[in-house]
């Protein structure tokens, strides 16, 4: 149980470090939000993701530090953990997709392809991540 613990204590030291780096690189990215390109709202969708788990595993660390016997609230962890890792791999498919097809047609797609369309993908993609789970 002793070993298990110092994993809990690591986990909830690491969180915070992996949320300031988050938080600063979409800092970077925010001050350069004039010259975006339609990769740039995939990787920001990944960054606020990663941003999020971070947050998540610091609550779930504490909370199974504090109380360990709240199953019901560890399972709400899980599953809010679950979801964004889903939608992550689906983040990310969907940025592989993306670059393909720029250097399929480069002229055509990038002109074709507005901001509004991939923020819609985006949410359609969270919603579904948080349905499959």
């Amino acid at each position: 149980m002793r070993a298990l613990t110092y994993s809990w204590i690591g986990l909830s030291a690491a969180a915070p470090l992996i949320f300031l780096m988050c938080a600063w690189v979409l800092g970077v990215f925010h001050s350069y939000r004039r010259q975006w390109r339609s990769v740039d709202l995939f990787l920001l969708a990944v960054f606020v993701q990663e941003l999020l788990m971070a947050l998540q595993v610091f609550a779930y660390a504490l909370l199974s530090l504090m109380r360990p016997e709240s199953s019901a609230a560890c399972g709400a962890f899980v599953w809010s953990l679950s979801a964004t890792r889903t939608l992550q791999a689906a983040t990310v498919a969907s940025l592989l997709v993306d670059r393909a097809l720029t250097s399929q047609w480069p002229y055509k797609y990038r002109f074709r392809v507005r901001r509004h369309q991939i923020r819609y993908h985006l949410v359609v993609l969270a919603t579904i991540a948080a349905l499959v789970v």
